[in-house]
């Protein structure tokens, strides 16, 4: 039961991976777009750290897991009135929804419709256009998408999740307050992490 809970957790992070950002990018407005997109990054490490506070005060497996499994329960209930991006709507011809969805995440009162979705427009029209290996050998391209890319690569590779995931028994056999040890490096790696992802909002690669 264990592995099927495993690969069903891990599965799911993987589809939310992808869909959460896109999602983010597709309904915000281009000035808030970075902060909000950093923000996913930042409450996956708040939910790491939220899990060995649990561990830390619980024994039972069970009960963590069941706790754990209450907000993205909740999370689930609250996306089901949410209304589609309306770059996906302009991008499936429903122009109409799309104008109530601008409504429903900027507010009743928000002016700048028309201006927002002829924005929309020109995107999914440079989205259209056909790309050839020229393009993409472009600096503009390139650098950010080494950038992103390196920081994917040495994150992954440097072991931080097998070490992230066994503090507990890396810890065990050194300390005898283990747990209370491993929630205190989980969150002094946190807090730059924090402050680190509000500084690259202002940053330009």
């Amino acid at each position: 039961m264990l592995v099927i809970g495993r690969l069903i957790t891990g599965t799911s992070c993987s589809l939310i991976s992808l869909a959460v950002p896109t999602y983010i990018a597709e309904f915000s407005s281009p000035h808030i777009r970075g902060i909000l997109g950093t923000f996913y990054q930042i409450m996956l490490s708040i939910g790491i750290l939220f899990a060995f506070v649990l561990g830390a005060l619980l024994n039972s497996f069970r009960w963590i897991g069941a706790i754990c499994a209450i907000v993205p329960c909740i999370c689930s209930l609250l996306m089901i009135p949410n209304k589609e991006s309306p770059l996906y709507l302009l991008s499936k011809g429903r122009e109409e929804e799309a104008v109530n969805a601008v409504r429903y995440f900027k507010g009743k009162d928000f002016v700048g419709i028309e201006g927002e979705l002829q924005a929309m427009k020109e995107s999914l029209k440079e989205s259209k256009k056909k790309i050839g290996l020229s393009h993409m050998t472009q600096s503009y391209i390139l650098k950010p998408f080494f950038v992103s890319l390196s920081l994917m690569f040495f994150q992954q590779f440097s072991g931080i999740g097998a070490v992230t995931f066994n503090f507990n028994i890396i810890f065990k056999n050194l300390l005898p307050y283990y747990r209370q040890v491993a929630l205190f490096v989980c969150l002094s790696s946190l807090l730059p992490a924090f402050g680190w992802s509000i500084h690259a909002i202002n940053c330009n690669i």
